[in-house]
C-alpha cells in the first residue's frame, strides 16, 4: 500500500522533468502504457507516445512558463490547475487541422491535469484546456 504524499512526490517529479525538458526524467517517471487524453479527441498510449505529443505542443511555443496554482492528492490521484504562459513562435498543428503559422503572440492557457500514479509511475493523465480559447490566441490577428 503507498503512502500519503507517494502520487504528489511522483507527479512533483513529472511536473520538474516537464518545466526543464528532460525527457529522459519523464520517460522514466511513466509507465510503459500510461494512458494520455487531450482536448481534441487525443488518446494515446504509451510513455514514448505521451512524450512526443508533449514535444510537439511544445515546439511552436517558447518562453514556456508553469505557473502551479493548485496540486492536490487523493490516493493515487493528483490534480493539478496550473496556468501556462508561452510565446507562439512556431507551426502549431491542432488535432486533425491545419498547422497555425508562428503569430508571435504571448498565450495564457488554464490547464487542468489529472494524474494517476500506481507503483510511482504515472498509468494516466488526462489534460484539459480550452482548445477554441487557445486557437482564438493564436490568430495572428488579436
Amino acid at each position: 500500500m503507498a503512502g500519503m504524499g507517494d502520487a504528489l512526490d511522483t507527479v512533483k517529479q513529472v511536473i520538474a522533468a516537464f518545466e526543464t525538458g528532460d525527457r529522459e526524467t519523464l520517460l522514466g517517471l511513466l509507465a510503459e502504457n500510461v494512458v494520455m487524453e487531450a482536448p481534441g479527441a487525443v488518446r494515446l498510449v504509451g510513455r514514448e507516445a505521451a512524450v512526443d505529443h508533449s514535444d510537439t505542443f511544445l515546439s511552436a511555443f517558447e518562453d514556456v512558463e508553469v505557473d502551479t496554482h493548485l496540486l492536490v492528492e487523493q490516493g493515487p490521484l493528483v490534480v493539478e490547475e496550473s496556468t501556462l504562459t508561452a510565446r507562439h513562435t512556431g507551426p502549431f498543428t491542432a488535432t486533425g487541422g491545419e498547422p497555425i503559422p508562428a503569430s508571435g503572440n504571448l498565450v495564457t492557457l488554464l490547464i487542468v491535469e489529472v494524474y494517476r500514479v500506481d507503483g510511482g509511475l504515472v498509468t494516466q493523465n488526462r489534460i484539459y484546456f480550452d482548445e477554441t480559447d487557445l486557437h482564438r490566441q493564436l490568430r495572428p490577428d488579436r
